[in-house]
């Protein structure tokens, strides 16, 4: 290993070991090296990674057996990436990530009315039945109702991070080094399904959120302005 590979090597390890720090989750390999070479100001071309892999599992998997995804805060990923793409002037963004911004998630006609996104708290405090129900329920609601409220949320504050987004991270992360967990549903087969479309749910809230702090709004093809809002 050359010096000049050594160190980017500990650079390396030292932004990851920040983002752990940042994030309450060691950092994907793909987040830890944007930010290494974002913090160079290396100009950069990301294709095919939205730093959102699905949470559902099949239905043959062992529910003693995590998926690798659940070791990762990936709302909190892309959380601190928005940062990077419009976090100052987007003009100056070393980054062109068209994949990152997802489309509004698509949702079927509600059955019964909607819970607040608030609700999902509450599902450390369920039985597991309950929970299910409470999962199911909340990958049903509608996520239009969900952003009004934070839009108009005294707590989205001049940051725009509403509390309720922020505290639901940790229902979709293992730590490491942990062997036992109250996060049942990151295990359950038939749950991760509703789970996976919650997650989704919430990351488009943040983009949403971020992008209309600052008067944007992701284009309606990403080959419009690829790698930006508008």
């Amino acid at each position: 290993m050359t010096v000049e590979e050594r160190a980017m090597l500990n650079h390396l390890s030292a932004i990851a070991i920040k983002q752990e720090q940042l994030l309450g989750a060691w950092p994907s390999s793909g987040f830890a090296v944007l930010g290494c070479l974002v913090a160079l100001a290396v100009p950069l071309r990301v294709c095919r990674m939205n730093l959102l892999p699905s949470l559902k599992r099949e239905l043959t998997l062992s529910p003693r057996m995590p998926l690798p995804a659940v070791f990762h805060n990936w709302l909190g990923e892309r959380r601190l990436a928005i940062e990077w793409l419009i976090g100052n002037e987007f003009d100056n963004s070393p980054i062109d990530w068209p994949s990152f911004w997802l489309p509004a998630p698509s949702q079927p006609m509600p059955t019964e009315p909607s819970l607040p996104v608030e609700a999902l708290l509450h599902v450390t405090h369920c039985s597991k039945a309950e929970g299910q129900k409470l999962w199911q329920q909340l990958a049903s609601s509608d996520v239009g109702s969900w952003l009004e409220s934070l839009t108009n949320s005294p707590d989205t504050g001049t940051c725009h991070q509403p509390e309720a987004l922020l505290a639901a991270e940790k229902l979709f992360y293992l730590p490491r080094n942990t062997r036992e967990t109250a996060l049942w549903w990151l295990y359950d087969n038939e749950a991760s399904v509703w789970v996976s479309q919650v997650h989704y749910k919430l990351a488009w809230l943040w983009q949403t959120l971020a992008l209309r702090s600052r008067g944007l709004v992701v284009p309606d093809s990403t080959r419009a302005w690829p790698g930006s809002p508008r």
